[in-house]
């Protein structure tokens, strides 16, 4: 997995990829079943938000199997302008409820 560095500007992150079972825990939960983050890595682009590809191991619930997903996170310096992603989340949800074809955020 990849470090919590951005090896480019050495920027702090706000996600430490080689430190991942509480977010494993807390998808297991959110799931319904069990899952394990097999690898994580700092996808390019990004100014404010940090994403990351991650790739989970669903072992039981309705979404077994292997996914790859992207996970967005806070960068340590934030605008004041931008959504937080408790309100993007919902923002999200709200569209994909009402069939824009945008990624189903979990």
């Amino acid at each position: 997995m990849s470090d919590s560095l951005d090896p480019k500007s050495a920027r702090p992150r706000t996600f430490d990829a080689s430190k991942t079972s509480a977010l494993s825990a807390w998808l297991a939960h959110a799931l319904g079943g069990t899952a394990a983050i097999t690898d994580a890595s700092l996808l390019s682009g990004g100014a404010v938000q940090e994403n990351w590809r991650i790739t989970v191991a669903v072992g039981s619930g309705p979404r077994a199997g292997t996914h790859t997903w992207v996970m967005r996170t806070d960068a340590a310096q934030r605008l004041s302008l931008s959504l937080d992603r408790e309100a993007e989340f919902a923002v999200l949800k709200a569209a994909h409820a009402a069939g824009v074809p945008v990624a189903e955020p979990i």
